[in-house]
Formats: structure tokens, sequence, C-alpha cells
């Protein structure tokens, strides 16, 4: 298993010990986040904006996602799915994102350059 899908499961068992329902993976999130993170890592930035300064639900939307809400953690340099786990939750805005009870859905992207991993996670509720 890839450490974004791997980073899924633990989110959900996150989720479940802090009392909140599962997430379901959706593949418009998906591929959002990981344009995201291959965007951060292409241009060495740790931002929410795109390049052409979409933010993260313009970025769902680009991919047919049609959506209520939407939120985004993004990372850089941590070398795997428990370290980024443990980053977003020792974060309190990033700890609250993952702990939304109105999320539904979410997607994951994982993307290397020279100097290391950039992760993003789009947190969803569709519309």
């Amino acid at each position: 298993m890839d450490e974004a899908a791997r980073f899924g499961d633990l989110l959900q068992t996150f989720r479940a010990a802090h009392g909140r329902a599962p997430l379901r993976a959706a593949q418009p999130l998906t591929r959002a986040a990981q344009i995201h993170a291959e965007d951060l890592a292409r241009r060495i930035v740790l931002t929410h904006g795109s390049e052409n300064g979409d933010l993260a639900a313009e970025r769902a939307a680009a991919q047919g996602y049609a959506w209520a809400l939407v939120l985004e953690n993004v990372a850089f340099g941590q070398q795997n799915a428990d370290q980024v786990l443990t980053s977003w939750a020792n974060s309190p805005d990033h700890r609250t994102a993952m702990l939304n009870p109105e999320v539904t859905e979410y997607g994951v992207g994982l993307a290397w350059n020279h100097i290391g991993p950039y992760w993003a996670l789009t947190l969803a509720r569709p519309a």
C-alpha cells in the first residue's frame, strides 16, 4: 500500500478514536489533492493557493466535485503517513479539519521533489 492510501486508513482510525464517522474516499478529491501536491512540489512552496490562485474548493470543482464544504491540510517534509498524521493531529487547525463532523469524503495527494515530500488532504461534503 502506498503512503497516501495508508494515510487514508490512519485518518479513519484517528476519526474513529475521536467519535467521528468514517469518510468515503472520493476520486475527484483525490485527483484535486494530488494535483495540488504535485504543484507544491514543482514550485517548492507550501501554500493553499495553486499557481493560478485557485484554492481547494476550486480545485475540487475543477475535478467535477459539486461541494457544500471543502477543507484542506497541506504539509511538507513528513516522510510517511504516520508522520504527517502526527504533525496534523498536533496542529490545532489541521486537527480541527480532520475531525470536522460535517465532512463526509476525502482525498489525499503525495508528491516528491528533490528536497522531500509534499502532502495535500482535501476533506469535503458534497452538495
